[in-house]
């Protein structure tokens, strides 16, 4: 629903869904976050998408974070060792 407002150019409309989602409580994660401001964006609503696409990054880096970061460039995979060499040889 609040996609629809916000595609047809409702802000107000969207932004209270958003409001009421928070004020009962409804989690709404990174990827309903992100929808709507995909929705938004199509409604011409930049200054609004924005602010969704903002709420929407800050979550998925934390889900992220607390998964342990995995995913994500310059780590090492899982199994692997600093040092060369076979596994299991000093």
């Amino acid at each position: 629903m609040g996609a629809f407002l916000l595609e047809n150019g409702h802000a107000e409309g969207g932004r209270e869904l958003v409001r009421q989602a928070a004020k009962d409580g409804v989690p709404l994660g990174w990827k309903a976050l992100d929808m709507l401001a995909r929705a938004a964006e199509d409604g011409a609503l930049l200054d609004l998408a924005i602010g969704l696409r903002a709420r929407a990054d800050a979550l998925k880096s934390e889900e992220r974070r607390q998964r342990g970061g995995e995913g994500q460039r310059g780590g090492m995979a899982a199994g692997y060792s600093v040092r060369p060499g076979r596994p299991g040889e000093l």
